[in-house]
């Protein structure tokens, strides 16, 4: 469980990070779910990213901003990788109409 709270102290554009253990390479394509929740004015950006083993980075998934007062289910396409790593962020939003601090960013249950 990731929580991000849209705080003044943070910078606009401030990055959590939370990273998987590296993962096997895989013989299929990749599926994943991720329950989010974000609500507020000055919610963020939640983005799912692969990590392959070059070290590349491939966004799969991104969502910006209030969501509502409710969980989402988002199913998300990882591909076909030799071994991996996925990282979720959640990002301040750049430009906050509210102050900056009316947002939280929830990821709740994933599978793979």
């Amino acid at each position: 469980y990731l929580f991000v709270e849209a705080s003044e102290v943070l910078s606009p554009g401030s990055r959590a990070v939370i990273s998987s253990p590296r993962y096997p390479a895989s013989s299929s394509s990749c599926k994943m779910e991720l329950a989010y929740h974000m609500l507020g004015a000055d919610a963020g950006s939640l983005l799912v990213e692969v990590l392959d083993n070059t070290e590349s980075v491939q966004e799969v998934f991104r969502i910006e901003g209030n969501q509502g007062d409710s969980w989402h289910l988002a199913k998300i396409d990882i591909g076909k990788h030799f071994y991996f790593f996925i990282r979720i962020v959640a990002v301040k939003a750049p430009d906050s109409p509210g102050g900056g601090w009316r947002g939280d960013d929830r990821s709740g249950t994933t599978s793979y």
